[in-house]
């Protein structure tokens, strides 16, 4: 696990400095080594977060006439197989047994084709001297990040966006659609970012720049909705990719943990990761004080102690949420406002305390599987079958219907064909039907909201609503809110985190299924829970699914209340975003209502995060090259 950046110049060759800045911003992310490659046009640099071959597989890589130079960000999970293939064919390689050094033998050989080859999670940049080509690619669920930036001279990337946006050559022009996105989904959806000319290598994707026409093409190499049909038995089916996914992704070299609720994901990786280990899990789980009918700790405990691992018992109070809330907001980098992201945060910080380099979470079921109730009535609302229901929020509340909402989708069904989703939901609801109360006009003209395209446009509808509904949910809430969020934060602390059931195979598994039988009508994960009875038994697949739930508008409160005067003279203000009365009543959390409050927290987090693009890291790199 790495931060990687690089410049590319068009007529020059980059500038030491200019590199030395990106790759300061990512020491977080590589605190064990750092090292630099510059040579023409190009300048690449690679910091360190020994997980595998501690000691001899610092980057970059190169091939034997070093006109190859590799620099990677991740995990090759299947890396063994491919190094006993390429030494069975007498290729040397430099490290004693890095995962990451077979990606050369394997564009040798294979070309942008050895992206099939890989099985992982991982971003890199490969510079090819010889055909004068720069190479980026993200693996096939986007686990690891990349953002880029290319202008008349330069082409800059980095894994993180606060990185490139440090960069002198890159220009951070805010884009007042994307931060209208923000507002509405609580993230910037991919391949966007808040800056206008800064972009994400969308996953499963690669990009190729040609240095000779200074052009570049980006090209999909998979999509998990090209998936085949599965015809085998459901619950042996899955049940099966389970274990594969986890019994592939344990390698390390470096001490372990696991984030655990009360729930089934995390028990299903607990229950695994320990049967297919010989290495300790340390175990990670989370509370609230007085807030019984939500602390899952006694039950995530209890698993612990039957699985003979040792457990840490952490405590989110209304204080830490207010101390925290800059860090938070600096270690997600991206402009993020899931109320969640605390508790990311302190198990990162507790599992680098207590030496852990690898964490394990649970991310991905409860989007392949139903696991909200919400997205199963999304698909009945997309189908005319709502039955007096009401998506409700996260917490898949249902509520009778009023009149009025039904008539209001009834229009939509007669006059709208664009899929429902997002929109639905209670916050989505308020800030689309009060958007000229809380922002400035300016903001909404320059913006186009209302008119604002969401996300649910995007691409080409199928006949099939579930399946679409599961390919909205899982390419952006799951990429952005699980993944994007969970990767920022944990490496923020130094630490890698591994998603098991993001594991391609595994979502092929899931996906090829619901297109072979639906599934979305049975009771939520009843195809999962029927795959793991043996494993975890009635106790823990009968317990109602809680989730995340602090005591969030408590915390809305304390945290308005704390920090609320950063809005004066500040970006959203200054720039009109959100409207002057609208700021008055976020600093009094008190007198707003529910909704109020989410779109205030929204607005804070935002202003926060537009501050924290000024702060600077005090880390130092080596300003020794390594030339080719």
């Amino acid at each position: 696990m790495c931060g990687i950046s690089g410049i590319v110049s068009r007529h020059t060759q980059p500038a030491l400095e200019d590199l030395l800045e990106l790759q300061r911003s990512l020491a977080h992310r590589g605190p064990d080594a750092s090292s630099h490659y510059c040579k023409g046009p190009v300048a690449l640099s690679h910091n360190r977060l020994s997980i595998i071959d501690i000691d001899t597989a610092n980057q970059p890589f190169f091939d034997k006439d070093k006109s190859l130079c590799l620099i990677a960000n991740g995990e090759i999970y299947n890396f063994s197989d491919i190094r006993a293939h390429y030494q069975k064919h007498g290729y040397s390689f430099t490290s004693k047994n890095s995962d990451c050094e077979v990606i050369v033998p394997l564009y040798l050989e294979h070309g942008i084709d050895c992206l099939e080859k890989l099985r992982g999670m991982f971003a890199f940049s490969l510079w090819d001297a010889e055909r004068q080509k720069l190479i980026l690619a993200r693996d096939r669920m986007g686990e690891k990040p990349l953002y880029f930036h290319v202008s008349q001279d330069h082409f800059v990337f980095s894994s993180e966006l606060r990185s490139i946006a440090s960069s002198r050559l890159v220009d951070t022009s805010v884009s007042q659609r994307q931060i209208a996105r923000y507002f509405r989904y609580k993230y910037v959806p991919e391949p966007h970012t808040p800056f206008e000319h800064v972009q994400k290598l969308p996953a499963g994707s690669y990009l190729e720049l040609d240095i000779a026409t200074w052009s570049y093409e980006i090209k999909q190499y998979w999509s998990p909705w090209d998936a085949k049909p599965v015809t085998g038995n459901p619950t042996e089916e899955i049940r099966q990719s389970l274990e594969d996914a986890i019994k592939t992704c344990i390698v390390s070299d470096v001490p372990m943990g696991l984030s655990l609720s009360g729930g089934i994901d995390s028990s299903i990786l607990a229950c695994m990761l320990t049967e297919y280990s010989s290495k300790p899990l340390q175990i990670f789980s989370v509370g609230y004080p007085d807030a019984p009918e939500v602390d899952e700790r006694a039950q995530a405990k209890q698993l612990a102690d039957r699985l003979s691992q040792p457990f840490h018992d952490i405590e989110i109070t209304d204080d830490y949420v207010v101390d925290a809330f800059e860090d938070l907001v600096f270690s997600r980098n991206d402009p993020i406002s899931d109320i969640s992201g605390f508790s990311y945060l302190v198990i990162m910080r507790k599992a680098h305390e207590h030496g852990v380099k690898v964490m394990f979470q649970g991310h991905g079921l409860d989007e392949l599987c139903w696991g909200y109730p919400w997205i199963q009535d999304a698909v009945l609302i997309n189908e005319g079958k709502w039955h007096d229901r009401r998506i409700g929020g996260f917490r898949g509340a249902r509520k009778r219907m009023t009149a009025q909402f039904k008539g209001a989708l009834a229009g939509i069904f007669s006059n709208d064909k664009r899929l429902k989703m997002f929109d639905l939901q209670a916050p989505v609801e308020f800030i689309d039907q009060n958007f000229t109360k809380c922002f400035g006009t300016q903001f909404l003209e320059k913006s186009g909201w209302p008119g604002m395209d969401p996300i649910e446009e995007y691409g080409e509808r199928s006949k099939r609503v579930d399946l679409d509904v599961t390919r909205l949910i899982v390419d952006y809430y799951l990429a952005e809110n699980g993944i994007a969020q969970g990767d920022r934060i944990s490496m923020a602390s130094s630490i890698e985190m591994r998603l098991p059931f993001v594991d391609y195979k595994l979502v092929e598994t899931f996906v090829g299924l619901r297109k072979q039988a639906r599934d979305d009508q049975l009771p939520p994960k009843h195809l999962l829970k029927e795959s793991v009875r043996d494993l975890l038994g009635d106790e823990i697949l009968n317990r109602p699914k809680r989730g995340f739930e602090p005591p969030v508008h408590a915390w809305y409160n304390a945290l308005l209340n704390a920090h609320g005067e950063i809005f004066e003279n500040g970006h959203l203000e200054n720039h009109q975003i959100v409207r002057r009365d609208f700021v008055d009543k976020a600093r009094k959390p008190e007198s707003m209502s529910r909704r109020e409050r989410e779109v205030a927290w929204a607005a804070l987090n935002l202003e926060m995060w537009f501050r924290s693009l000024d702060h600077s890291s005090e880390a130092t790199v080596s300003e020794d090259q390594v030339v080719a």
